[in-house]
């Protein structure tokens, strides 16, 4: 059952991410860079490949960790190894920021898909908990690491 579950999710992340490529292609929206494809490719190897558990990417303001971040989310839920493959319903994009903003530009950057799993602050105590005690294989994206990570 573990597995048609994952080959649905599979096929329908690979339909919704074609057609949110033809939309940005009909505006002429690069959604990712070459840079931005080889450092997920290469994240995607240390998760998948060398049995990595946590990284962190850092990056200048403005490099394109969003791109990255997208087709980082894009590789794990497509992977060829189906065993490894990460569903794309258990891929959270969070944030320390308590902001609207970041939540809605965020979501406007993925596919549709993704936006019941883009959450920010005021959201994390009352979703994740919820989702969490049924979810297996998940990924969890901290952007805006360092914001809220001080110490009194």
């Amino acid at each position: 059952m573990e597995v048609r579950r994952k080959l649905n999710s599979k096929s329908r992340i690979t339909g919704y991410w074609d057609d949110f490529q033809l939309c940005a292609e009909e505006t002429n929206e690069t959604l990712v860079f070459p840079t931005q494809k080889k450092a997920a490719d290469e994240i995607t190897t240390l998760f998948m490949d060398d049995d990595y558990l946590i990284i962190t990417m850092c990056a200048p303001c403005q490099w394109g960790k969003t791109g990255t971040m997208l087709q980082l989310v894009i590789n794990l839920s497509t992977y060829s190894n189906i065993d490894k493959l990460i569903p794309y319903e258990n891929i959270y994009i969070i944030t320390g920021l308590s902001s609207i903003e970041w939540k809605e530009q965020t979501a406007s950057r993925f596919p549709k898909c993704f936006a019941d799993n883009i959450l920010h602050l005021p959201e994390l105590g009352k979703v994740l908990p919820e989702r969490m005690h049924k979810c297996k294989n998940a990924l969890f994206i901290i952007d805006e690491c360092h914001v809220a990570n001080a110490s009194n």
